[in-house]
């Protein structure tokens, strides 16, 4: 089995493990998990449908070395919201992703991370009082 597809089935566990949550949730609450891991799970679906049956009659095609590379900075984004938090993992994410995985100047990197950070403090945790995943280290 090929490794996409078994991103393709993790990513629609992903999805509907953020979906079910929100039954458990107050109604106001409930929204965004099911807009989410619905939208999200009507997507990796049809990634995985994609995947396996490709319109032009060929089989999927084995990883690049850059879809491994892309993987592993999914993962690491992954990992440190986990122990972090969301709230100073994105932008600094951001900036050596674009830095040091695209290639991306300092000016343009460091920019665009800040604007990440003053979105996320200005408009979740500021506007809307929305307070962010503080991240297992944190708590």
């Amino acid at each position: 089995m090929k490794l996409r597809i078994v991103f393709d089935f993790f990513l629609i566990a992903l999805f509907v493990s953020v979906l079910t949550t929100g039954y458990g949730l107050a109604e106001n609450g409930s929204v965004m998990p099911f807009l989410v891991g619905g939208l999200g799970t009507i997507l990796a679906a049809w990634q995985l449908w994609v995947d396996l049956y490709r319109f032009d009659g060929n089989k999927p095609s084995s990883l690049s070395h850059d879809n491994y590379r892309q993987l592993a900075w999914c993962a690491l984004l992954f990992l440190a919201v986990i122990l972090l938090g969301f709230l100073p993992t994105a932008p600094l994410w951001m900036f050596c992703y674009l830095r040091w995985g695209r290639n991306e100047g300092w000016p343009v990197s460091l920019g665009l991370a800040l604007a990440m950070y003053g979105l996320l403090w200005l408009g979740f945790e500021t506007g809307m009082g929305v307070t962010l995943f503080n991240g297992l280290l944190r708590m």
